[in-house]
């Protein structure tokens, strides 16, 4: 649901869909971690498969860090934002899972 939100709130295209239409997105990201777990369970150890959903829930956190900054920058109005402080923090920590999952990928 998370990254249909994403595509939701940035994509005009998306944004543009009838609302039962938004179902083929929804559907579409699922059937995509359908075939990667199963990919996943048939070529990977059970620990190489830990290890790699520690590093894609970085990139979540981290993009999604990204996306809570820029929905609070552009759809909230200026009353309801957050003080500087809480969106700098916003993007050190999209910068600080995207860096961890750059470190990671570096030294494999």
């Amino acid at each position: 649901r998370r990254w249909t939100d994403v595509l939701w709130t940035t994509s005009r295209y998306v944004q543009h869909m009838k609302g039962h239409q938004v179902s083929y997105i929804y559907y579409g990201i699922l059937a995509i971690y359908a075939v990667w777990g199963m990919f996943a369970l048939w070529l990977f150890t059970p620990l190489q498969t830990a290890k790699i959903a520690a590093v894609l829930m970085n990139v979540a956190l981290g993009f999604g860090a990204f996306h809570t900054f820029h929905v609070n920058r552009t759809l909230l109005p200026k009353p309801l934002r957050p003080n500087l402080l809480m969106q700098a923090g916003l993007l050190y920590c999209g910068c600080f899972y995207l860096g961890i999952t750059a470190i990671v990928i570096a030294y494999l």
